[in-house]
């Protein structure tokens, strides 16, 4: 019996430890978030993981159909499809996922800046406002909380550094760009 509880303590840490180390890999990167892919097909990911996909209701305009997929308990990410299935963004809104170099959801515009000196700054007044740094190097739109910003701001040419200092990404989303 003890020799049988202890192979089921060498499984069970195997297991655990394996885990970890897939689940640590899960990284936002161009054109992907761990081994999600832009222009993956959702249904055979359906076939091939049901029970880490779950659709959801179209989170905005461009997408049919939103797929949820989760990596595991702490790491989730919206997949937007074309009615084919193709993925064509994936969102970001949970802090537990980064880029390699540890900005996402929950940094600041001056760490993206300082993490992507590249980013090219965007912003207006169109669908109720939006401010977001787009890295050319992940295909990819950091968006800002805007609820605090003078929505005459948007209308601008520029923004005042001062706008955008402290200002915290609340979504990433990657693109087929």
């Amino acid at each position: 019996m003890n020799n049988m509880a202890n192979r089921f303590l060498s499984v069970f840490l195997c297991f655990v430890s394996c885990s970890v180390a897939i689940a640590d890999d899960v990284y936002i990167e161009k054109g992907r978030v761990g081994d999600i892919e832009i222009g993956m097909d959702v249904f055979s990911l359906i076939e091939e993981q049901s029970n880490k996909v779950t659709e959801v209701a179209v989170i905005r305009g461009g997408a049919e159909v939103a797929y949820a997929y989760q990596f595991d308990q702490e790491r989730t990410v919206i997949l937007e499809t074309e009615s084919d299935g193709t993925v064509w963004a994936i969102r970001i809104e949970g802090q537990s996922i980064k880029t390699r170099k540890s900005v996402g959801v929950g940094s600041l515009y001056e760490d993206v800046i300082a993490a992507y000196p590249d980013s090219k700054l965007n912003f207006g007044i169109e669908d109720g406002g939006y401010l977001s740094l787009f890295v050319p190097s992940l295909n990819g739109f950091f968006s800002f909380d805007i609820h605090s910003l003078d929505s005459a701001l948007l209308e601008d040419e520029e923004l005042p550094e001062e706008e955008l200092e402290g200002r915290v990404v609340d979504v990433v989303v990657i693109h087929d760009l």
